[in-house]
């Protein structure tokens, strides 16, 4: 049986994105999906001082209805890729993992790619590879028979075509997809409930569904590879 995830692709995204990867057999990633402003496409949450901020990848402007593929990062990112990375650094420098994670996350927010897509893609790849994540990754625009396809179709066919016995989704899928109609063809669905785990933020109250890069300032690499597993698949 294949397990199967679809998501949207976000700039280092929750810990509980990284579950979803790592309990799929294939992960496929829409790089063929309208971007918006509103998504986790290029932000992400931060803590700061015991309060949440946004980090966020500055986004060429152009017309609204383009997918993640097409559109480009700022042209004046580069300038303000520092001002970035000495927030986080101010923010993290006392954390127990910051020597080991910030030259990591330096590296991600030093990606020289100008596409969004192939940004974010670098990022995901890099965490993957770090946390030990093997799950097979694929582009949604390199499945020929879902293109011109819309909705919930072009999900079934994605399922279809790669031979998806069980398609897992995070809760938020609770309110959109239906089980009869996924079991009509063949497929069993599923959902992740993350058990997002506490852990020590400093000296203050804790704060969950922060950016894996805070996750990864406050436990060592073991200690995450022992969270990815914390979920629940009802």
């Amino acid at each position: 049986m294949t397990r199967l995830a679809v998501m949207q692709p976000y700039f280092l995204p929750y810990l509980g994105y990284f579950q979803l990867v790592q309990a799929a057999e294939r992960f496929v990633i829409y790089d063929d999906v309208q971007y918006s402003k509103q998504s986790w496409f290029n932000r992400n949450r931060f803590l700061i001082d015991g309060k949440t901020q946004y980090f966020t990848i500055p986004v060429k402007s152009d017309s609204d209805f383009l997918d993640v593929r097409e559109r480009e990062v700022a042209p004046d990112f580069r300038q303000k890729r520092e001002g970035i990375l000495s927030r986080l650094e101010y923010a993290y420098r006392k954390a127990p993992c910051f020597d080991s994670v910030f030259p990591f996350i330096r590296e991600i927010f030093g990606c020289n790619e100008n596409n969004l897509y192939r940004f974010i893609r670098f990022s995901f790849d890099r965490v993957c590879e770090r946390l030990g994540i093997d799950t097979e990754i694929i582009t949604s625009s390199d499945i020929q028979s879902a293109k011109g396809l819309g909705g919930k179709e072009r999900l079934y066919e994605i399922c279809n075509a790669m031979e998806a016995s069980r398609y897992i989704n995070l809760p938020g899928g609770q309110k959109l997809y239906n089980r009869k109609e996924f079991g009509k063809r063949g497929v069993e669905l599923l959902f992740l409930m993350p058990e997002l785990p506490v852990y020590e933020q400093f000296n203050h109250d804790f704060i969950p569904g922060l950016s894996i890069l805070d996750v990864m300032m406050f436990n060592s690499t073991e200690t995450i590879q022992e969270m990815l597993g914390q979920y629940r698949l009802i």
